[in-house]
């Protein structure tokens, strides 16, 4: 039988080959990455900065008590404790609720749902990173990242656990928050001095929402020298009818209207009509309209960023079939994202009229998340601020700071992603 036998030229053939190869195939998925980052606005390659790593923990059941996640188990937070001032980040990033108990059961046995399957690190971005870079005006800062579990973005006030499928679910997101602040200053009260560490409380989508309800109490509960909120995508709008359902179905399956903080507002409609019109006690009007205490003197500080084509009302209430930069041509989808910056221009008007502390910025990008993603927190510019620029501004102004950045219908900021 002939043998056959690799010649020294073959080799050198086969090498190159598979060479020409490999560099091809690397080209290709860098390409397909580029262009991945391109087509998606708050996509882009991260070189991963090993400084801003947050540490997690989980409470031990018996501090968290009855404030839990969907499961039972308990609520988390990660941790970079690098000082005496504090960013304090509710996790939860759009307005995802479970709005069912069988939609709560399958859940409970996801991270949204669960303490259960976080990773011992979380890194860390935008105003959250620990980068000077990145983050120039809080780098030095602690942060906190409390863990979204409880189906309902914080918002969950149910007082018992509910069965399904003998399965016993918990939904006590307002709670968590709470617990979860306590702990932290037991953890690190060493390095909270009253009167002198500042606090920054930021929060998105449904998160946001729980922040406005909480920020009184909060401001009450932390004598410090300086304490204000930042939102992100927590406007509600009060126009379209699926929005509408889904927050009837969020209220209901989660007790929302049980929050102390919504009483007034629930109490306000005739009884018959109430879980008709619950929802109306989380738009802007009323979440703003409770600003002073009995004294007078004391009226949370709001910052409410976002985009007015907010993509994920535009993909889950608007049902738009594309993204806004190819929507030119198709005129019934372009004609949705009007409509929804129209309704979210109406929406942000009681930030003028509620408040003097209150600031806004509102770019005409399709994207979301730009607190905490570390391009889109500089890189965007509103009026000639970035939303960097303009939060440095708002905090650390001592006198009551209003800014008002309101981007034109797009495609007039040359800033936007594409």
């Amino acid at each position: 039988m002939a043998s056959f036998s690799i010649t020294p030229r073959r080799q050198l053939r086969q090498v190159l080959h598979w060479l020409a190869y490999a560099i091809g195939i690397s080209s290709l998925s860098l390409l397909l990455l580029w262009l991945y980052a391109g087509r998606n606005p708050v996509h882009y390659l991260y070189n991963i900065n090993l400084d801003s790593i947050a540490q997690l923990h989980v409470l031990p059941l018996t501090v968290a008590g009855t404030a839990l996640c969907l499961d039972g188990t308990a609520p988390a937070v990660y941790v970079s404790h690098t000082g005496p001032n504090w960013i304090v980040y509710l996790g939860q990033d759009s307005l995802y609720w479970c709005l069912d108990e069988e939609d709560c059961l399958a859940r409970s046995h996801t991270p949204q749902g669960s303490s259960k399957w976080l990773p011992d690190k979380l890194e860390l971005h935008g105003i959250l990173s620990n980068s000077a870079e990145v983050n120039p005006d809080f780098h030095t800062w602690s942060k906190a990242v409390i863990h979204a579990c409880d189906g309902s973005g914080f918002l969950g006030y149910r007082a018992a656990p509910f069965h399904v499928n003998n399965q016993a679910l918990y939904s006590r997101g307002y709670h968590v928050i709470w617990r979860v602040l306590d702990w932290l200053r037991r953890r690190y009260g060493d390095s909270m001095q009253p009167h002198e560490s500042q606090f920054l409380f930021v929060g998105q989508g449904s998160s946001g929402i729980a922040l406005m309800l909480a920020a009184r109490d909060i401001i009450d509960q932390f004598p410090y020298n300086r304490v204000k909120f930042a939102v992100e995508g927590s406007v509600l709008i009060d126009k379209e009818a699926v929005l509408i359902d889904r927050l009837q179905a969020m209220i209901s399956t989660h007790h929302v209207t049980r929050n102390p903080r919504l009483k007034d507002c629930f109490e306000e409609f005739p009884e018959g009509q109430r879980q008709k019109n619950s929802w109306r006690c989380l738009l802007l009007s009323n979440l703003l309209s409770d600003r002073i205490d009995d004294e007078g003197t004391k009226e949370p500080a709001f910052f409410f960023s976002g985009s007015n084509y907010d993509r994920w009302l535009a993909i889950n209430v608007y049902a738009v079939a594309c993204p806004l930069i190819d929507c030119r041509s198709d005129e019934e989808s372009y004609a949705k994202y009007d409509r929804l910056r129209n309704a979210l221009i109406d929406a942000i008007n009681p930030i003028d009229k509620k408040s003097k502390r209150d600031s806004i910025w509102m770019c005409s990008c399709w994207s979301r998340g730009h607190l905490v993603h570390d391009q889109l927190l500089t890189r965007i510019n509103v009026e000639g601020w970035s939303l960097a620029e303009a939060l440095k501004k708002w905090y650390f102004n001592d006198q009551p700071m209003k800014l008002h950045l309101v981007d034109g219908a797009f495609p007039s900021n040359p800033t936007c992603p594409v």
